[in-house]
Order: structure tokens, then sequence, then C-alpha cells
């Protein structure tokens, strides 16, 4: 059955034309991996989506060379960043990658990322937590004094006090630009 499954594979390999995790995975598990390399290699130019998931279960399979190649040829297809699948990148040890996955959709973020850097910091992460903050601190609307003291308290209770003290000082400054808007008004 070995070679009937060999040959079945010689023979359509290169008519592959979508990226499926699934199968390489199955090849891998069926003791097929020079099988299952292969058919990542043929496919790989056909991988468009970023899929942390499959990256996640090609690194935990024990293919990590191909789950690299995978996150090298998609992470810039990425949309959106995603704290699920940046911790799910961090618990299967692909901790570079978590890394060039945040500069990369770092520009794409346009709020301050609170859930996620709790997230990430409840999971463990405290510095992964921290560059999250950093790329989206910018966003903060710390204007208001209730929501500030919440984020501060929240970041504080996780152990981020640097983080907090900025949001802090970010706090202050408004405060100031507004006490100097309503005494030009006055």
């Amino acid at each position: 059955m070995d070679t009937q499954a060999g040959a079945l594979h010689d023979a359509t390999v290169r008519d592959v034309e979508w990226y499926d995790v699934e199968s390489i995975i199955a090849l891998s598990k069926a003791d097929l991996g020079g099988d299952a390399e292969e058919l990542h290699d043929y496919a790989i130019r056909y991988a468009k989506k970023f899929n942390v998931e499959g990256i996640v279960d090609l690194y935990e399979a024990g293919m990590e060379t191909q789950a690299k190649d995978l996150f090298e040829h998609t992470a810039r297809n990425a949309k959106k960043y995603d704290v699920t699948g940046m911790i799910a990148l961090l618990g299967s040890g692909m901790e570079n990658e978590a890394d060039e996955y945040l500069k990369t959709t770092a520009p794409m973020i346009k709020s301050y990322e609170l859930k996620g850097i709790l997230a990430l910091a409840d999971a463990g992460y405290k510095d992964h937590a921290s560059n999250l903050h950093s790329a989206s601190c910018d966003f903060a609307h710390v204007d208001c004094v209730d929501y500030a003291s919440y984020v501060m308290r929240e970041l504080r209770d996780r152990g981020l006090r640097k983080e907090a003290l900025e949001i802090q000082e970010m706090l202050d400054a408004s405060l100031k630009d507004q006490r100097r808007v309503e005494s030009a008004w006055n």
C-alpha cells in the first residue's frame, strides 16, 4: 500500500492548486515526511491567507520549518491584529514570529487594545502586553478621567505599572490642555 500511496503522491503533487495544512500534517503523521515536505514546497505558492491556526498546527506537528516558512510567506497578508493569534503563536513557542506579527500588524491598529493587552498579561506574556500597549497607546482616549482610571487600575492589577504610568501622564497632559483652553476662553 505504501508503494501505491507513494505513486499516487508522485503523480499528483505537482497538480496541487491550494495549500492544505491538514493534508501536509496527515502525510507527516503517516510517516511520509518526505512527501509532506514536498507537498508543502509545491503548495506554498498558493498560500495567500494568513492562517495562524494552520501555522501553529504545523509547528505543533513537528514541522517547524514548514510552519515558519508558511508564516514568512503569508504574514504580510494579515488583515488586522488579533490577540488570539498572538497568544497562539506565543503558546506554541513561536516567539520570533509573534514579534514579527506585531510589527507587521501594528500599523493596522486603530484603537487602544486594552482587551488584548489584558489578555496577553493574563496569559503570562507581560512583555508582549507592554509591546501591544506601546503599539496602540497613541489611540488611548484618556481625556475621560473615569476611563483613564479604569485603564490604569486594570494595567496595574496585571503588573503593568510602567504602562499605567504612561496613561497617567497622558491624562495629566490632556487635563492640562483642557485647563489651558478653558482659561483662554475666560
